[in-house]
């Protein structure tokens, strides 16, 4: 175990016997934080040919971007945690080449933001308000990643919009899980965990366990979900998926093997996937 781990672990075991409440704020605002990594060149090379710009939101401006054919069908592309707009460029590339009109966007505290802490209920505002933003008159499409399927989906299932293809490139299924698991990764005791349950909720305006991704798909308009996932999958186990296909109607899962979590963003195999899920476009004239 790593040194920085097992100090973080005796600072909340002393934290929480001396102060659970200050405990608890400072589990939570850890919880927030986004480890930003370096943009990687080839990432890089999307914000070189995109065209950027912002939206407001009540929490912060969206940075969004556009590329492809201002004519084609409409495609979000959606990224997951410490992750960026430009971590789907080759995702992207191929959507741009085959005519649609896709829209990114770099989620709260990532990418080019120069924020530094973040949650889900800011995620998913800043996605609903690109989304209100671009106003797409016919069906779109979304493209997301990790993290970044299930803003997607609390985004959508608040929006009455008529979705074409949902495409979750892996996706974390259970809010509660992932509370608990950072609360054996930091070393909190049931107390702490629970107080950031709660705190969660009440952040959230509802109760964190109806949180959920196969519970929350059922109020969205889709005409089909595509679950791709790596079967060892180290990051997101692939049984969130399974669980999330068995749930909805009209989804269909697709296992892979030897893509990882994130190299499948470059996976030729996986991008083929996914434009043989998207329908043909129709460009307007």
């Amino acid at each position: 175990m790593k040194l920085y781990l097992i100090t973080l672990r005796v600072y909340f075991k002393v934290l929480s016997t001396l102060s659970p409440t200050k405990a608890t704020k400072v589990a939570f605002k850890f919880f927030e934080k986004v480890n930003k990594l370096p943009i990687k060149p080839k990432e890089e090379d999307f914000y070189t040919h995109a065209k950027a710009f912002k939206v407001h939101n009540k929490y912060s401006q969206v940075l969004a971007y556009e590329t492809g054919s201002p004519n084609g069908p409409v495609i979000f592309l959606v990224h997951g945690w410490e992750s960026n707009a430009g971590s789907l460029h080759g995702i992207n590339s191929q959507l741009v080449k085959a005519g649609y009109r896709v829209i990114s966007l770099d989620l709260p505290a990532h990418g080019k933001h120069t924020g530094t802490h973040t949650n889900l209920l800011e995620c998913t505002s800043a996605l609903q308000s690109l989304i209100n933003y671009i106003d797409p008159q016919e069906a779109f499409s979304v493209v997301s990643h990790s993290f970044g399927s299930a803003v997607t989906t609390f985004a959508l299932s608040e929006e009455k919009r008529n979705i074409d293809q949902l495409i979750f490139l892996t996706s974390p299924n259970d809010m509660v899980a992932i509370f608990d698991d950072f609360g054996t990764l930091v070393g909190l005791n049931n107390n702490i965990v629970q107080r950031l349950k709660d705190h969660a909720s009440q952040l959230l305006g509802q109760d964190l366990e109806s949180f959920t991704v196969d519970s929350k798909g059922k109020d969205i308009d889709y005409n089909r979900l595509t679950l791709i996932h790596d079967r060892y999958d180290k990051v997101i186990p692939f049984a969130n998926s399974q669980i999330i296909q068995k749930a909805l109607e009209d989804a269909q899962l697709v296992e892979l093997e030897k893509t990882g979590h994130y190299r499948m963003l470059w996976n030729e195999d996986v991008i083929k996937k996914i434009e043989s899920v998207l329908a043909p476009p129709v460009m307007s004239i």
